[in-house]
């Protein structure tokens, strides 16, 4: 029979995760952006406006923009069939 822990007490803290990992298992990524808008509002105010402006954003804006044109157009043609339809 064992008395006391098998691992030291050195071991033990050294596998403990760190307070950065434990926060974001528990909380969730959004702590990041919160805590950034509170360390530097500027730089995450910057950072904002970029990543909703840069290219492959917008490209993926005009993306769904013509698949809902798209679809839309579809949809106004299928209402035209029903309303009127051919001899």
């Amino acid at each position: 029979m064992q008395f006391g822990s098998s691992h030291s007490r050195k071991r033990i803290r050294s596998s403990r995760s760190p307070v950065k990992q434990f926060i974001r298992e528990n909380l969730g990524e959004n702590v990041y952006s919160i805590v950034r808008w509170i360390t530097n509002p500027r730089k995450a105010a910057y950072n904002l406006v970029y990543n909703k402006t840069s290219n492959s954003y917008m490209v993926a804006t005009i993306f769904l923009t013509m698949i809902g044109v798209f679809l839309f157009v579809m949809l106004v043609l299928q209402i035209l069939k029903f309303i009127r339809p051919s001899a």
